[in-house]
């Protein structure tokens, strides 16, 4: 899976979307979601870093990088700022590691940086209709299982929030689900390689989706990509390692 900036050919303009569900309708939809959780997790001592890339305005083309929203960083030298361009790849005590950093391992990001333990990896799903809450990519659970395989022990999950479009609030339902990496996602990961030839068809994909154990349902979406729904495992009162 890559993790730097990809250009794509897509044109935002040719996504099937309804009005009000444009790419920057939702980008708005989503700030507020991103807000409110990085508000709960700075109340709980955490600095949380912007990690995945935000290319909103751009006409040209969408453009991805695989990352997820946030990284949750537990600062352990007083600092009060999360880290700047922190490598993906974070070895115990090394930035320039080739390996991913496990939970409980502290390192160190240079003289300016001090010492941090990764606490968490999140990404933010924002609904204003709740006919599609807990519903998401498959493309995009496929990263984040690879994420959650990488950061081994560092908690990987998705926050869930329904978001009020006209007062801009996050309300119920809400909650985290914790992405899991115990079940055979590679395929899906090859799949969904933009320079792999790999292709799997429709029936195999979602079979192979439904192997994960936090997928209830599986389907195409009116904008042509197979989406998964989690909806039955989120709980509002469940916590992510504990932090919230």
């Amino acid at each position: 899976m890559k993790t730097q900036p990809q250009q794509t050919d897509i044109d935002p303009d040719t996504l099937q979307r309804p009005e009000g569900n444009d790419i920057i309708t939702n980008y708005n939809v989503h700030d507020v979601g991103e807000a409110y959780l990085t508000g709960r997790l700075n109340e709980r001592g955490f600095l949380i870093e912007e990690w995945g890339l935000d290319d909103r305005y751009n006409d040209d083309g969408l453009v991805f990088d695989n990352k997820m929203d946030l990284r949750l960083w537990e600062p352990l030298d007083g600092q009060m700022a999360p880290p700047q361009n922190a490598p993906d790849k974070l070895g115990s005590r090394e930035a320039n590691s080739t390996e991913y950093v496990g939970a409980s391992e502290q390192f160190d990001l240079g003289t300016n940086s001090g010492v941090w333990e990764l606490r968490g990896v999140a990404d933010v799903k924002t609904k204003t209709n709740e006919d599609w809450f807990g519903v998401f990519n498959l493309r995009h659970l496929t990263h984040y299982a690879q994420w959650a395989e990488w950061y081994e022990n560092v908690p990987v999950f998705i926050y869930f929030t329904m978001v009020d479009g006209e007062d801009k609030r996050v309300h119920a339902p809400n909650g985290l689900v914790e992405v899991p990496s115990d079940w055979d996602f590679h395929a899906l990961s090859d799949h969904y390689n933009r320079d792999s030839d790999y292709r799997m068809r429709y029936g195999a994909l979602k079979d192979a989706a439904r192997e994960c154990p936090i997928v209830d349902r599986v389907f195409r979406a009116p904008d042509g990509n197979l989406v998964v729904s989690v909806a039955d495992e989120v709980d509002a009162s469940q916590t992510v390692g504990g932090l919230l």
